[in-house]
């Protein structure tokens, strides 16, 4: 197939958006297919994801950030970029905070990066100009790349299908007013009505775009690479504790360490034997709720890294730190890291979310465990204390555990039915 990939999320911009579609592309193209991707340049992000396809293959264009007066007011790209920021109410006066947030809701419709949408479009009616592509292919979020898919195949009369990594209107994590919701309700309908195909990365979230859409729909799960990892890991921490480490982001009460520090908490002179290290951007949070439960001194935070270095730290950790978050809206989300976990091969705690589907595959893989009560964590770490100091470390899990969750796997998963929904279009 020739496939038009629409993403503003791609290397070298570091993102868990950004690794899926660089993986994505990387294995279309080695199994045979023409890809050219369609991106952004110059966005708030790290740039340190390397770039795995021909440069000659990505189209990258500049665009218009809506939110430039907030960016300047929180420090600038670069801060941003390298520590990321979520305002909140402890930081602005009231009236500040909810201008702010009438600010969001009036300009970042549907998403902050709206401002991609003319350059995008532009670009991508030259691209098909020169090179038809059979289909379109376009990853969300941000759903202004589903926008600028749904414009270019409805232009060119191609076939084009919507890759939701996060839902739409029925995200876990959407907080908007009601008129927002009305018209975005209304826009997701004109949008995704047109494509002939959805996706999306686990079964509930499937369920939900299915009892809207009559589209056929697939469930493609993030993934592992295994050329990324160390070929031979060795636990790098010889100081006879327990080092628990965590990967990515976290977001207030719903996807919180609190379980884990209060868990230290109980533990008393036996949480001396434990450090919990912290990797990536938004991680105040983590520091807060340390200084809260009187254990920051067993917690350490670390700036964000590059994607390799991410990985090497996971497979020398003693224990991997997973927290999906709580909620029935959470029952769905899997979480990237969950998948790099697998790929690493070090035991895995998962604090929180024991109904979901994250915690339901850590079971089914023997992967981890997952605990909501401090008691239970404090019981656990107490185990793998005795483990490490009874056998000198902490095993490492079988290959086993990853078997069908590599990038390349679910890749070509999304190949078949990428070319069971262009068979479809095509006139009888």
């Amino acid at each position: 197939m020739k496939i038009l990939f629409v993403t503003h999320a791609f290397p070298p911009c570091n993102s868990a958006g950004g690794i899926r579609t660089s993986k994505t592309a990387k294995y279309l193209i080695s199994a045979g297919h023409e890809v050219r991707v369609l991106s952004c340049a110059n966005q708030s992000l790290p740039n340190n994801l390397a770039l795995e396809i021909p440069e000659q293959n990505v189209e990258y264009t500049n665009w218009l950030n809506v939110n430039s007066p907030v960016t300047f007011l929180l420090g600038g790209t670069k801060k941003v970029a390298e520590k990321g920021y979520i305002p909140s109410v402890k930081f602005f006066p009231g009236w500040a905070y909810y201008l702010g947030t009438f600010y969001r809701d009036l300009l970042n419709f549907p998403d902050g990066q709206i401002g991609w949408f003319p350059f995008a479009k532009r670009a991508g009616n030259q691209m098909i100009r020169r090179w038809k592509p059979d289909m379109i292919f376009a990853s969300a979020i941000p759903c202004t790349s589903l926008l600028v898919a749904a414009s270019l195949s409805r232009k060119h009369n191609i076939p084009w299908v919507a890759e939701l990594r996060d839902l739409w209107v029925d995200n876990h994590q959407w907080v908007r007013p009601f008129w927002r919701y009305y018209f975005e309700n209304k826009l997701e309908h004109y949008v995704l009505s047109s494509a002939s195909g959805l996706v999306t990365v686990s079964r509930p979230l499937a369920e939900v775009l299915q009892s809207k859409y009559p589209q056929p729909c697939e469930m493609i799960t993030n993934g592992f690479d295994p050329d990324d990892y160390p070929h031979s890991p060795k636990v790098s921490f010889s100081d006879g504790m327990i080092h628990l480490v965590y990967t990515g982001q976290l977001f207030g009460d719903w996807r919180s360490p609190s379980p884990l520090f209060s868990a230290l908490a109980l533990m008393g002179d036996e949480a001396e034997k434990i450090r919990v290290h912290f990797y990536g951007r938004y991680l105040d949070l983590a520091r807060d709720i340390a200084l809260k439960h009187r254990v920051s001194h067993l917690v350490e935070i670390h700036d964000a890294v590059s994607h390799i270095e991410v990985l090497k730290i996971q497979s020398e950790a003693d224990i991997l730190l997973l927290i999906p978050g709580t909620g029935q809206n959470m029952n769905g989300v899997y979480t990237t890291k969950l998948f790099e976990y697998l790929g690493a091969r070090r035991p895995i705690l998962c604090v929180g979310g024991s109904d979901g589907v994250a915690a339901d595959l850590l079971r089914d893989r023997g992967a981890g465990v997952t605990f909501n009560e401090p008691e239970a964590i404090a019981t656990q770490l107490k185990q793998w204390i005795k483990q490490k100091h009874d056998e000198g470390e902490i095993p490492r899990l079988s290959s086993a555990v990853g078997e069908g969750y590599t990038r390349k796997e679910q890749t070509e998963k999304l190949v078949r039915f990428l070319e069971s929904c262009l068979d479809k279009s095509l006139p009888a």
